[in-house]
């Protein structure tokens, strides 16, 4: 089946989100969302598709996956912005589908930030470790990591770990397997060094990849290093493939009360995509 789509490319720190203009029947999200990730000029990362307010949201983006996306919130957030000639400081009301509440985008000069979905819960995930050297007195046959539960989307915090696919394979089979999560995330963290790399699974497409950027695996970062804080703001800048996001993280007597993730987005021209996706 063909579909002739208006398509906007926007850039949230090099997580390019490819957003479809055009009403599409839910049942073709990720056949589609699929055939837009193909398209070599489009370099995207991932799709969604604009939808009707339900919750009293100014816009509403699904994704193609049906998962949560922070970089995709801030930036359909930042688009609506764009059209309204909004100005640094106002918000939109944004929907997004994993999120059961409608979440403030705040207007900045170059991007956009966003209020996130509080943590449900931090665990531990057991993996396999396919990178155990048994010469290596430190390395262990099973590791015992993070994980952070947001709505719609779980990461896997791998603090100081050298990126390794199979690795990020072994964090996503467990996080697929053990947890009922719609989308995850293998997150390669050093504090030290101000640095994450994204690894992103979603289920509903079965697609990984190594994102430029990651907003909820930002928040789930900054969750996971201020785990010692009380009270007080906790903010986080790390540098990722495809640029800089920033995280911060309120807290309130041990409890986190409220947290959000800002940086840099770019809008592109509109164009005009024709795809084929499978018969039924």
């Amino acid at each position: 089946m063909e579909f002739r789509l208006h398509v906007i490319m926007v850039d949230p720190a090099g997580n390019r989100t490819a957003i479809v203009r055009d009403p599409v029947d839910p049942k073709y999200y990720a056949p589609i969302g699929a055939a837009l990730l193909r398209i070599p000029e489009l370099h995207a990362e991932q799709a969604g598709f604009l939808a009707k307010p339900v919750m009293g949201g100014e816009i509403r983006l699904e994704m193609s996956g049906g998962e949560f996306c922070g970089n995709a919130t801030r930036s359909v957030g930042y688009l609506q912005a764009s059209r309204e000639g909004c100005r640094a400081g106002d918000l939109i009301p944004t929907e997004i589908s994993g999120s059961p509440d409608v979440l403030n985008v705040r207007i900045d000069d170059d991007g956009a930030w966003c209020s996130m979905p509080l943590p449900l819960s931090v665990e531990r995930l057991p993996v396999e470790n396919p990178d155990y050297d048994p010469l290596n007195p430190e390395s262990k046959t099973v590791l015992h990591l993070p994980l952070i539960v947001l709505d719609g989307i779980s990461h896997a915090i791998l603090y100081k770990t050298q990126c390794s696919e199979p690795l990020g394979n072994a964090v996503i089979d467990a996080i697929r397997d053990t947890t009922g999560a719609a989308a995850g995330g293998a997150i390669f963290l050093d504090d030290e060094k101000h640095t994450m790399t994204p690894f992103v699974w979603v289920r509903s497409t079965g697609s990984r990849v190594w994102e430029s950027s990651c907003g909820s695996g930002t928040l789930a970062s900054a969750v996971w290093l201020s785990r010692g804080i009380s009270d007080g703001l906790y903010r986080l800048e790390l540098r990722q493939p495809g640029g800089n996001l920033h995280a911060e993280i309120e807290k309130k007597n041990g409890n986190i009360v409220c947290g959000r993730i800002g940086g840099p987005i770019t809008i592109e021209e509109e164009k005009v995509y024709t795809v084929a996706t499978p018969e039924n």
